[in-house]
């Protein structure tokens, strides 16, 4: 699912605690979505709070939405590794990130050889 502006804004705010993205990803994983993002946010400070609701109005204005580790939506096989983000922020139709793809990785500074391969 989505989230909306509100709950986005809890996203932001978690993301920004000094716990780190770990703990972040452990608490979601063990506590669910919504209770890991909302006990953060209570646990933050007003000014973090606040913030956290300015940015995330601007970016629910832009059509900037964000997946939660543990959501449906959230890609199964990125959520199986150790690393996973627990917050992925999307611009378009976030059901393209559980459709197969393929990645690429380039360089700015490429060499003749790697432009031939």
């Amino acid at each position: 699912m989505t989230i909306d502006s509100t709950r986005l804004a809890w996203a932001i705010a978690a993301a920004s605690d000094s716990g780190g993205p770990r703990s972040l990803a452990g608490e979601l994983l063990r506590d669910g979505a919504d209770a890991a993002l909302r006990r953060r946010w209570d646990q933050g400070s007003d000014g973090t709070c606040q913030a956290a609701l300015v940015l995330a109005r601007e970016m629910a204005e832009r059509g900037v939405g964000a997946i939660v580790l543990g959501d449906p939506e959230y890609p199964d096989r990125l959520a199986e590794t150790p690393t996973a983000p627990p917050l992925l922020f999307c611009w378009g139709n976030p059901a393209l990130l559980r459709m197969p793809g393929v990645g690429m990785c380039g360089s700015r500074d490429v060499s003749e050889r790697g432009l031939q391969a």
